[in-house]
């Protein structure tokens, strides 16, 4: 059984750009090699190629000139057509919405998830849609290799480290597309039991052994690393992190962090050349930006709210306004600091 799970694009890239980010990663592996890798170890993590879906590069060229980019058919019609030609006879989708996703509102979100979902019904495919908020950036990092590295953190995570609230909106995202996957797999029904296996997967290291796999297998470097914290050598990828300078931006009063714009986030990514506006545009990996602290968060005048990680400096500067733009501090009650904290990341689920 071959099962697919895909994120809709956002506006800081997608998970192509992240692999690439891995020195030898081979994303455009054959579709019956890719196939035969799926059957052989269950995983294959691929690009688009000439033989998946090919009116579909066409079409998503012309949505570019066109100002149609955020067209609900055509995004429905553009993912599902890749989805249903590599094969998958069960679909998992994670459809974004907020600052940071092209669904701005819950209603476009939840009129996308739908027509998806009807469309892999109606080719008769089991297709489910999960309605997830970006309104702030999913996990502490934003970038290509940034986010490979806390993907790497999280996989060789323990139990108290999963349940910082740092983890919480990653955890949470990751641990329901992992459970639904698993229930339309014909594993286990209940979700929550299905979480609890996925907790297992990941602190007895199987996840993370079952990712080193994958890259492996798609041609990806991979060296030893003595981790400090476990008390030893793991195979570890290879990235292509080189960053010239670092830069702490700071909180500039007192209060709490009302809101991080992912947008404003994502386009302060693009300037520092860590993401496309255009697709010949070239990726500079190593970019990107690690959070020191999320909504909710206190802050005191000089804390550190995140970190730049740049080889540019024109490009910092340009990136600098979009940054400051994005997050809002305010003098608020602690409960209302707590609300913002307890806001949900699953939204909805459309089946």
């Amino acid at each position: 059984m071959s099962k697919c799970q895909v994120k809709v694009f956002g506006y800081t890239g997608g998970t192509a750009d992240k692999l690439e980010s891995i020195k030898g990663y081979d994303l455009y592996k054959p579709l019956d090699e890719a196939i035969a890798q799926v059957q052989d170890i269950g995983v294959c993590l691929i690009s688009q190629s000439s033989e998946i879906a090919i009116a579909d590069k066409k079409l998503y060229s012309l949505r570019d000139v066109t100002a149609t980019v955020s067209s609900i058919p055509l995004i429905a019609s553009s993912i599902m057509s890749k989805k249903l030609a590599s094969g998958a006879d069960k679909i998992v989708l994670d459809v974004t919405v907020g600052s940071g996703a092209f669904m701005q509102d819950l209603k476009s979100a939840k009129e996308l998830a739908k027509t998806m979902v009807y469309i892999g019904k109606r080719a008769g495919v089991e297709t489910k849609a999960i309605i997830t908020s970006m309104e702030q950036p999913l996990g502490k990092s934003v970038g290509n290799v940034v986010e490979i590295k806390e993907a790497i953190s999280f996989l060789l995570a323990d139990e108290s480290a999963l349940a910082l609230y740092e983890n919480k909106e990653l955890k949470g995202v990751v641990f329901e597309i992992a459970a639904q996957m698993m229930k339309m797999a014909g594993i286990e029904d209940d979700i929550e039991k299905n979480k609890l296996e996925i907790m297992k997967c990941i602190t007895s290291r199987k996840a993370y052994d079952k990712f080193i796999e994958l890259i492996k297998s798609q041609g990806g470097h991979i060296h030893k690393v003595y981790m400090d914290w476990l008390n030893l050598s793991l195979d570890m990828p290879v990235l292509l992190d080189e960053v010239k300078y670092m830069k702490e931006i700071y909180a500039d009063k007192d209060g709490y962090i009302v809101s991080i714009d992912s947008k404003k986030i994502g386009e302060a990514l693009v300037a520092l050349g860590g993401s496309r506006n255009k697709k010949e545009d070239k990726i500079d990996y190593g970019v990107g930006f690690e959070f020191s602290k999320k909504v909710g968060s206190k802050v005191k005048k000089g804390d550190v709210i995140l970190t730049v990680l740049y080889n540019d400096k024109q490009k910092f500067n340009d990136a600098f306004e979009y940054i400051t733009n994005a997050i809002y501090i305010d003098k608020i009650e602690q409960s209302m600091a707590n609300v913002l904290k307890s806001n949900p990341v699953i939204l909805d689920i459309i089946s």
